[in-house]
């Protein structure tokens, strides 16, 4: 069997660090190697949380996308509304719709970098804050760039979401 061809591995065990690799880098190092993350031995794993913690962050995922499906779905049904209301042309208004999607593409890729440094809490912290800034400034907005600008919110709150 593969598993029992690696040093220190067992099929109980499988995934821990075997001794010969762990005993590599001695603690005190004051710098991780090149690519390795300074707070490896920080990570939880879903086997660290308890029941209660797995539904909790379950639920806060599932609401968190479900309430940017929600934003997406208001702007496209409330997009010839705001444009009657703002005086917007069909490119403005597709332009706002735009604003909130091209920026979850780069919150993506750039927090999900963050995210392996910092954990989830900062960056949905974060997300919640953008979420809500853009349902009260869609709501308050008299002009196409707050408009715009409250869509971008949206965008990348969503893309923390998505990270």
């Amino acid at each position: 069997m593969l598993v029992s061809a690696l040093p220190g591995a067992d099929a109980e065990n499988f995934g821990a660090c075997p001794p010969v690799l762990a005993a590599t880098r001695p603690p005190t190092s004051p710098r991780p190697p090149f690519g390795e993350s300074p707070h490896v031995s920080n990570i939880i794993s879903a086997s660290d949380l308890t029941a209660g913690e797995k539904r909790l962050l379950f639920w806060a995922s599932f609401l968190s996308l479900a309430a940017a499906g929600v934003g997406f779905a208001f702007r496209v049904a409330m997009g010839g509304e705001y444009g009657a209301e703002l005086d917007l042309s069909n490119q403005q208004i597709g332009e706002v719709f735009g604003a909130s999607l091209w920026p979850i593409a780069l919150t993506m890729i750039g927090f999900s970098l963050v995210i392996d440094r910092t954990g989830y809490k900062l960056p949905m912290v974060i997300a919640f804050l953008l979420q809500v800034g853009s349902g009260v400034g869609t709501f308050l907005a008299d002009s196409y760039l707050g408009l715009y600008l409250a869509s971008l919110a949206a965008g990348l709150g969503h893309g923390i979401v998505e990270a």
